[in-house]
């Protein structure tokens, strides 16, 4: 198994301008216990995770890598080393609760915001022609759309609009299903049936 954990840290590390050292230092762990961690010879403690997360102020794209990362290292052993002050303990798991609880907000305003561009999505067809398009408001998402019974074919989106040219013309009572997805979130889809 490649070590994306550690690739991941080592790159973030790097243009936050910090030594592995210093990290190590402000993340209040040994020099030893982060290069166990860089080099996949350990798991990180979810609250070091939540610290990694807030000391290099990640992007949500970043924070969302990360995290897939960490539960890809399931199977190691977890970071023994743990920090000198209880204090410091009680904080770290009470900052991981709370970073837990926003991320979980965040995805199901996503949800609920993607849900919403769908049920007021605009998408436009019409029987016997060999087009479908529509407009989404949500950015960097990706639509999808499946006609019938065969593949989901990709639209061509710019901008708010998305398109899809067909090779057969649409047929009454001919089922359409748009999906809407974005990286490191739940994907969403409606279904449609021609008239």
């Amino acid at each position: 198994m490649s070590n994306e954990l550690g690739k991941f840290l080592k790159t973030r590390i790097i243009n936050a301008g910090m030594s592995q050292k210093d990290f190590a230092q402000q993340l209040d762990l040994s020099p030893t216990a982060l290069s166990q961690i860089i080099t996949g010879k350990v798991k990180p403690r979810q609250a070091t995770i939540s610290n990694i997360m807030k000391l290099l102020n990640l992007s949500r794209e970043d924070e969302q890598t990360l995290i897939k990362t960490f539960e890809n290292y399931s199977s190691l052993p977890e970071d023994k080393s743990s920090p000198k002050d209880p204090i410091r303990v009680y904080q770290e798991n009470r900052e991981r609760a709370f970073k837990y609880i926003e991320m979980k907000a965040r995805s199901i305003l996503f949800n609920e915001e993607v849900e919403g561009i769908l049920k007021d999505c605009g998408v436009r067809y019409k029987k016997n022609t060999k087009k479908i398009y529509g407009k989404v408001s949500i950015s960097k998402a990706t639509v999808k759309i499946k006609v019938g019974k065969k593949a989901y074919k990709k639209a061509s989106v710019k901008g708010k609009k998305f398109t899809v040219k067909l090779k057969t013309k649409l047929k009454k009572k001919t089922k359409i299903v748009i999906k809407v997805t974005k990286k490191g979130y739940q994907t969403l889809a409606k279904k449609y049936q021609v008239k």
